[in-house]
């Protein structure tokens, strides 16, 4: 019996866990974030995830208690919960090295088309070019970040077919870098 309550414990949705915690009912609190309790209901038995917007109402009702990373489980980025550019948690440094080896790797001659003042830039661009992605994907996993290191590498290098093959064999160096 009692591995049974540590094992039903662990598998509990972190806002019921919440509620709990604070004494406060699923209709109270479903008011506060204002949504009905049947929608609050479904999150919590996770036959439902809530939609971005919902997702930050309950953030910021429970004082940040219950973050986007513990009400996504952690998946934010493969389940596009982060929908504005600020919400991107992708690290600016490891996108800004991804492009700065995968370019240096691929590039041969055409490297010098991004100097290292074009990369704080180039890195931004992928991040603001992945939450918009992230705001569109109707992908169950999210969006692929190659998808937004690609129209960076496309710009860089042009429309030929060669550097349109190589743009999206960047991308996906660059992706498989970034995740390393």
């Amino acid at each position: 019996m009692w591995l049974f309550v540590v094992y039903q414990a662990a598998e509990m949705h972190p806002l019921k866990q919440y509620l709990i915690d604070v004494d406060e009912g699923i209709q109270a609190f479903s008011e506060r974030v204002g949504v009905s309790r049947q929608t609050l209901y479904r999150i919590i038995t996770r036959k439902q995830m809530p939609k971005p917007d919902l997702a930050r109402r309950i953030v910021e009702a429970t004082g940040g208690a219950v973050t986007l990373e513990v009400i996504y489980g952690g998946e934010g980025l493969r389940t596009g919960v982060y929908t504005r550019a600020e919400d991107v948690v992708l690290d600016h440094d490891r996108l800004k090295l991804a492009i700065a080896i995968s370019v240096s790797h691929l590039w041969g001659e055409r490297k010098n088309k991004l100097d290292d003042v074009a990369l704080d830039p180039a890195a931004e661009a992928v991040r603001h070019i992945f939450a918009a992605l992230c705001k569109i994907s109707v992908r169950p996993e999210g969006p692929s970040l190659a998808l937004a290191f690609l129209p960076v590498f496309n710009d860089l290098l042009g429309t030929e077919q060669e550097e349109i093959e190589l743009a999206e064999e960047t991308a996906k160096l660059a992706e498989r870098l970034y995740q390393q």
